[in-house]
């Protein structure tokens, strides 16, 4: 999602220690999550048991926390439990910090002792099984920076294909945390949220971040992807873990509930700053085979909102070179395949349409040469800050363009772009939700405004 804070990355164990962790290991398998009393003005339907999941039990989640990494380091406890998803045995106990590669034929895991070690494969389906890492004891692993509570499991990458049962590489892995939901929860509104604003606010970023988690769940497990979300934007951004009071109060408060909209778990996208109108996500995002779920009634629009006035960026404007906004237009045409990547010179950009709101959703881009282009407001928005693979520089807050809710002028060899709000405008507005938060509304009253017709259910106690 849209950060608000993107404003301001071996031999066997003794026998005893193996019996040790298989006790560990059943005892955290055999364990179910406690029941916590809802505390504060958090909304609760007791009444709404779910059927979205088909069990009362909290679910776990996947959460892709580094992409395509030929080493990691693993620290935190003073051992690391490693071991080959599918293979009985073959336990290896390493003393941390832990530096893990991959070769064609193993996992190898040079500890701080300085033995190295291997998790050999035998037989070719061992290549592509995960390693799964867990502490010994209390403590967290930590990887690239971050706490993390879960069991960690490093999937070798697929190469060149999204099939799981391609080819898989030999030196290439992600790592993917297996953790419960409502401890991951704490650590994606951590980073979405500022940390002083209302526990109120916290309350519907909790159950925003929940529903829009177990939807993306449900959608990855059906698609039988090998992990349901990403710890960064292009999901929900997850720190690991927190000790901020209010995320976890918070959390703790909404337990289990999330938005649904006909029986269903509502995709509750949300971003930092609407800049007082809403985006529908039937603009913003593709609606055909496989994504119907962006047709959902509560989340194409609900107005106008004068609440997020108090957000730095509820009016921005920013100058751009108009040789090198040209440049990055034609890169992500080129990468889209779109007819904008044979623009000649960016010579203006016009509204070609908007939603019912009157937030624009379709542009008109034209080129010196007088041939014209359409592209959607959130393509706008992309292409305007585009990279990719092109090798152009990337841009900073100072020239950033926030959203696709804006005006483009061309004058001489600079543009000049002024727009309302950050992020794709769909949903919940951070901004404005910290807003009505302090004027006393209730986390219920919030949500609401921003998913009309959506309902409060429980999924899960």
């Amino acid at each position: 999602m849209e950060s608000l804070l993107r404003w301001a990355e071996v031999g066997h164990a003794p026998a005893a220690a193996v019996v040790f962790i298989a006790a560990l290991w059943l005892f955290t398998a055999l364990a179910e999550p406690v029941l916590l009393a809802q505390a504060g003005g958090a909304p609760a339907d007791p009444r709404v048991r779910s059927s979205i999941l088909g069990s009362s039990l909290e679910p776990s989640v996947r959460v892709r926390v580094a992409s395509e990494r030929t080493e990691i380091e693993v620290a935190g406890p003073m051992h690391v439990i490693a071991s080959l998803i599918g293979r009985d045995g073959g336990v290896q106990l390493v003393r941390t910090p832990v530096k893990i590669t991959r070769t064609a034929r193993s996992w190898v895991l040079e500890g701080a002792s300085g033995r190295t070690r291997a998790v050999a494969f035998v037989g070719a389906d061992e290549r592509r099984a995960p390693l799964s890492l867990r502490a010994l004891g209390p403590d967290m692993l930590t990887i690239a920076g971050k706490d993390l509570p879960g069991e960690i499991r490093l999937l070798p990458d697929i190469v060149g294909t999204t099939d799981p049962l391609g080819p898989v590489s030999d030196t290439k892995f992600h790592v993917v945390e297996h953790i419960g939901l409502e401890t991951y929860l704490p650590g994606v509104i951590a980073k979405e949220l500022i940390s002083g604003w209302d526990i109120e606010a916290f309350r519907v970023q909790a159950i925003a971040a929940r529903s829009y988690a177990l939807h993306e769940r449900e959608r990855s497990m059906n698609l039988g992807q090998r992990w349901d979300l990403e710890a960064t934007e292009l999901d929900q951004v997850y720190a690991g873990a927190t000790t901020n009071p209010r995320a976890l109060q918070a959390v703790r408060d909404t337990r289990g509930m999330v938005l649904t909209w006909r029986g269903t778990v509502l995709r509750a996208y949300y971003s930092s700053t609407s800049g007082g109108r809403s985006a529908s996500a039937k603009d913003v995002w593709p609606t055909g085979p496989g994504f119907e779920f962006n047709l959902a009634g509560p989340i194409q629009g609900y107005g106008s909102d004068e609440y997020s006035v108090d957000s730095p960026l509820h009016r921005w404007t920013v100058e751009r070179d108009v040789t090198s906004l040209t440049r990055r237009l034609r890169a992500f045409g080129k990468d889209r395949e779109f007819a904008i990547r044979s623009i000649d010179r960016l010579a203006g950009a016009s509204v070609a349409g908007t939603n019912e709101f009157g937030r624009p959703n379709r542009y008109r881009i034209t080129g010196s040469g007088g041939t014209w282009y359409e592209l959607s407001a959130e393509q706008l928005r992309m292409a305007c800050n585009w990279t990719g693979s092109s090798g152009l520089p990337a841009v900073d807050r100072k020239t950033r363009v926030n959203s696709g809710d804006l005006g483009m002028e061309v004058r001489g060899g600079t543009v000049f772009i002024r727009g309302r709000g950050f992020g794709h405008g769909v949903g919940m507005c951070q901004y404005g939700t910290q807003k009505q938060a302090k004027m006393g509304r209730t986390a219920s009253e919030i949500l609401m405004h921003y998913y009309p017709g959506a309902e409060l259910s429980r999924a899960y106690y």
